[in-house]
């Protein structure tokens, strides 16, 4: 009982200091907002009394948080708008308190959904052994993964033309970004895996920790970088990671939460990169002030707290557009039958839409129904979460579906967790990452970006782990 007294008083402080930081936060949407933290209660609690930092639940109940409570305070507090669009409200507090009131019944329903197809422990467990071949299987991933990217890199004259292809153009972006990417992102992952599964004694090293790890980190800024993606490195790090802390050395938790924030800023200065190409690393490097890039850029550090790693300020306008515009024609799906359309190379499909999808519906929202036919010289690159998209396919009701379809692929992670039955040291670790990244990235990512930027790429890293083991039955577990 102590510990959600703690909580609640903590999240009535944070309702003060944001009305002590504008008073404009006094406001009905104040309540609605702060009303979120209530379902989410139980995981944000149990990360704080886990000693395990990476625990499933608590580390998706403290990302929620923030999705839900805190990025939306600050969207208000900031008076924040929705970059690119000329037509934002004067004053979003309403259609962001009717957002809040939205995801507090949606968040409740989530709950029930995973509650309802949770299980309990299966009776036994199976115990992965790696195979007497599994050194020259991981061996000749590491050897496909690397020729691809060498070609990669060969094809567009090394790594700065590369980085350059991404800004030249559209099409040149969408060629490479397709199968060549997948093979090639996990190949930084794959020489992790390899060492700690046959050389792990070499950990024992500090010196080789830091050199090795360094090294990787910068093959995997390279290898993901150019598309200007930043959730593609981020997710090979937090694999790496993930796996550092169960299977070499356990990272103690003050350590992860005082690395957020130079973590942040460091994806902040990135996003320079993603606006204005390598003319954004040339500016810093003349002396530029980072303000005046962001603002160039149009890449403001509150933006990206509540417009990257959040969608309060999409999902607030989507609200604003449901309520005072009927110039839109709902999809009713036809975002996510599209959504498979980036990972078909051009040689496979010479005419293939360089937008569709969610693009075209996100375009139409924005200008009109009659707005996009074809190319057209705007379009919106907003991202929506998989309760934005569903809201972008069927309207306000569509927040709710997602919620509900949320919980769905939530509870089935959150089984096949428990079905694994970890223990210390247990190589069935490997694949941990991708049902934590997923467990609360899914409010961040649209289908197109489960597929072709992430599902494509953490499918690909979890077939090759199954393939080096074998697995048996534990029955001593029953």
């Amino acid at each position: 009982m102590s510990s959600y007294l703690y909580y609640y008083g903590l999240i009535f402080i944070l309702g003060l200091i944001s009305i002590s930081l504008n008073n404009r936060v006094y406001h009905w949407a104040l309540l609605a907002i702060l009303s979120c933290s209530i379902p989410l209660a139980r995981r944000v609690i149990l990360w704080t009394k886990s000693d395990d930092p990476f625990l499933f639940e608590g580390v998706c109940g403290l990302f929620m948080l923030y999705y839900f409570v805190v990025s939306p305070l600050l969207f208000i507090v900031f008076d924040g708008k929705l970059p690119y669009v000329v037509d934002n409200p004067s004053d979003y507090r309403k259609y962001t308190g009717i957002l809040a009131i939205i995801n507090f019944v949606g968040l409740n329903l989530f709950n029930l959904t995973v509650k309802i197809i949770s299980r309990d422990k299966a009776g036994f467990f199976k115990i992965w052994k790696l195979r007497p071949n599994g050194k020259y299987i991981l061996g000749l991933f590491i050897l496909i993964s690397g020729t691809t990217t060498g070609f990669m890199f060969f094809q567009h004259g090394g790594f700065t033309g590369l980085f350059r292809a991404y800004g030249q153009s559209i099409t040149s972006k969408s060629e490479i970004s397709g199968l060549a990417s997948i093979i090639t992102f996990p190949f930084a992952v794959y020489v992790f895996i390899y060492v700690l599964l046959f050389y792990k004694h070499w950990f024992r090293l500090k010196l080789f920790k830091i050199f090795f790890i360094s090294i990787l980190l910068v093959i995997q800024v390279l290898i993901s970088g150019y598309s200007g993606v930043r959730g593609n490195f981020v997710f090979a790090i937090f694999w790496s990671i993930i796996i550092y802390h169960y299977l070499v050395a356990p990272i103690q938790k003050w350590i992860i939460v005082s690395s957020i924030i130079p973590f942040v800023l460091s994806l902040w200065i990135f996003s320079f990169y993603k606006s204005m190409g390598l003319e954004a690393f040339a500016r810093l490097n003349r002396g530029d002030s980072v303000i005046v890039i962001a603002e160039d850029s149009n890449r403001s550090m509150e933006g990206m707290l509540w417009g990257d790693m959040s969608r309060v300020s999409i999902h607030s306008y989507m609200v604003y557009k449901f309520i005072n515009s009927d110039d839109y024609d709902y999809p009713l799906g036809r975002t996510y039958l599209e959504s498979w359309y980036p990972v078909v190379p051009f040689w496979l499909w010479p005419n293939k839409p360089i937008n569709s999808g969610k693009v075209v519906a996100g375009t139409q929202l924005i200008w009109g129904r009659n707005y996009y036919e074809g190319v057209s010289s705007r379009f919106s690159s907003h991202a929506y979460g998989i309760t934005g998209e569903a809201a972008l396919n069927f309207g306000l009701p569509g927040f709710i579906i997602g919620f509900i379809f949320y919980g769905l692929i939530y509870g089935i992670f959150k089984n096949i967790i428990n079905s694994l039955g970890y223990i210390k040291n247990d190589y069935k670790y490997l694949v941990y990452p991708f049902f934590l990244w997923w467990g609360f990235n899914l409010l961040l990512w649209d289908s197109d970006n489960y597929i072709a930027h992430n599902i494509g790429k953490g499918f690909l890293l979890l077939a090759s782990i199954y393939l080096l083991f074998n697995r048996r039955h534990d029955t001593t577990s029953c």
